[in-house]
């Protein structure tokens, strides 16, 4: 007798037309909605169309791009992991609109702008441990940025840090970097988001206090600040995984790497264990698509075109390595949300000269090159 879920040999066949024919309507879908709002060239872009349902449009944009790269017709299956991963991954970040003012010295402006991991990051401010780990880390970095941290400690190591003050539990680790830590420009969204809504009079005085430390880290952690102490020679702590070895590869936006590493790790714990030697791959992939998106988004504001093709790198453009060099360092985040020990094979040189030629293709050829089970 057949079991509940078993399949028979024969079955192989109806399967297949199952799943072709699931990814196609998905596919159908997501070509549908995303050319009705192509049509208008004047249209803002993607994540400002839809302000009021954020998660929906980011897994529907996630799906339309597995389309692009992993085309239904002649690769049903691996499209429909993929699409499937990406609806997954809107869910755990779950983006919502954040909007803020701005005073430019003549008027306050209002502006809007997406945060993620928003339940955990209220958790977290709240959190006893976490509220500690802030305190002793915002002392660590500040007295390793004045140079006055006793010559017989080790250098500062955020991630190492972070993973003492976490009891070496890498996902709180991991946690606390990713969601406090999400953006560390100088629009501090993370920051802004909480002390909006903890505002004097409705939060503890250690809420308070949790609040001070992490601005004062994401003044330390800003891009800005860490680039021109880069380029000084005068940058006293590390910002990435010490076994990475890639502090001279990625440009110095922590929110860059270890947001996108906390979703993959996430997705990773997602997978069913019956399910995790068909998704692995493809769970991997869909952070490192979600960075390559985020950074066309950067180069093509306020258009209508939605598609892949539409996106043109310039090898000479020096905003335009910059997105290759960021979409890079978002393979090394995936695969230490994974745990991958193996590295990447494929020099950040290499991989730009590819990538700015024909993003498309490049991100066709990296689903291919990352590692199964």
């Amino acid at each position: 007798m057949k079991r509940h879920g078993e399949r028979k040999v024969g079955d192989t066949f109806s399967w297949n037309k199952l799943v072709w024919a699931t990814s196609l309507g998905i596919a159908a879908l997501s070509f549908l909605s995303i050319a009705t709002l192509s049509r208008a060239q004047t249209f803002p872009d993607l994540y400002s169309i839809c302000t009021k349902a954020p998660k929906y449009c980011l897994a529907g944009l996630l799906t339309l791009r597995c389309g692009e790269i992993l085309v239904p017709l002649s690769r049903p299956q691996q499209h429909l992991g993929c699409s499937y991963q990406g609806q997954t991954a809107a869910g755990i970040i779950d983006p919502q609109e954040f909007a803020y003012e701005v005073n430019d010295g003549t008027k306050t402006h209002t502006i809007s702008d997406k945060i993620i991991f928003v339940p955990e990051l209220e958790t977290l401010i709240q959190d006893k441990d976490t509220q500690t780990y802030l305190k002793n880390l915002s002392y660590e970095l500040g007295l390793a940025y004045r140079g006055t941290r006793s010559k017989s400690l080790p250098r500062l190591n955020l991630w190492t840090e972070t993973l003492k003050e976490s009891n070496h539990d890498f996902a709180l680790a991991l946690q606390r970097l990713g969601v406090l830590f999400q953006d560390t420009r100088s629009t501090r969204l993370a920051y802004k988001y909480l002390e909006k809504k903890f505002q004097k009079g409705k939060a503890s005085q250690e809420v308070i206090n949790a609040l001070a430390d992490m601005r004062d880290i994401n003044t330390l952690l800003n891009p800005e600040e860490l680039k021109e102490s880069l380029r000084t020679g005068n940058q006293n702590f590390d910002l990435f995984p010490e076994d990475l070895r890639v502090e001279t590869i990625f440009s110095p936006k922590v929110y860059h790497f270890y947001p996108i590493a906390y979703m993959a790790h996430k997705l990773k714990n997602a997978i069913p264990s019956e399910k995790l030697k068909t998704s692995f791959h493809q769970a991997l992939f869909i952070p490192i698509l979600f960075r390559a998106e985020a950074e066309f988004r950067s180069i093509m504001p306020n258009t209508g075109h939605f598609w892949l093709e539409d996106v043109k790198l310039d090898p000479n453009n020096v905003w335009h390595q910059m997105v290759a060099t960021e979409t890079y360092s978002a393979i090394f985040a995936s695969y230490f949300g994974f745990q991958i020990p193996t590295p990447y094979k494929v020099a950040p040189s290499k991989f730009a000269r590819e990538y700015l030629v024909n993003p498309t293709q490049r991100l066709q050829k990296l689903y291919d090159e990352l590692p199964r089970l």
